[in-house]
């Protein structure tokens, strides 16, 4: 599992933080912000939590303390996914599976990808890629699942239905003009 700590607990409005994400596999180190909750979780987390010696990052080589660790050494994947998860899912009464599968570490990302998304007010492309930490467009559209409800949002915000009818209601005739008038 990465190392994982906060931005100098750097807050700004309306309640967020800014996360530091170490080298990972695929990206060099970047800070994302995240709801402030999560960076208070974090934050007191750290204060009770065992410490550890720090350890060398797998990929940067870097001494480095592990946000989660078990019996001081760094947890992996492997225990969050078939240990920590199915824990969390019994104390909270949530099934560990649904339609998708199994409910795991890199589900979470992808749901979260997915609704930051297909939001109200959703991220960009370019946006959601930073956020993720992706070097590349291509590897975040794996995450855009598009809803029908966005869809039916952007057809509707396009507003091609509604600049066809107008050009229909000029292309008609002025004798069909009645029988058009009836039909709306």
């Amino acid at each position: 599992m990465q190392s994982l700590s906060l931005a100098r607990a750097t807050y700004f409005p309306p309640m967020r933080c800014l996360l530091d994400v170490p080298v990972n596999k695929t990206a060099t180190a970047f800070t994302k912000p995240v709801d402030r909750i999560v960076g208070d979780a974090i934050a007191a987390w750290e204060k009770v939590r065992p410490h550890g010696a720090k350890r060398a990052d797998w990929k940067s080589g870097e001494f480095v303390d592990f946000l989660f660790a078990l019996r001081l050494t760094g947890v992996g994947k492997s225990y969050l996914n078939n240990i920590l998860i199915p824990a969390l899912c019994a104390k909270a009464g949530v099934p560990l599976a649904d339609v998708r599968g199994n409910i795991t570490t890199h589900r979470a990302r992808s749901t979260i990808a997915s609704q930051l998304f297909n939001a109200k007010e959703p991220m960009t492309l370019f946006e959601l890629q930073k956020w993720l930490g992706h070097a590349s467009p291509s590897a975040t559209q794996h995450y855009e699942k598009i809803t029908n409800l966005k869809m039916a949002k952007s057809y509707a915000d396009a507003g091609y239905f509604a600049r066809n009818l107008r050009a229909i209601e000029v292309l008609i005739e002025p004798g069909c003009r009645s029988h058009w008038d009836r039909l709306n």
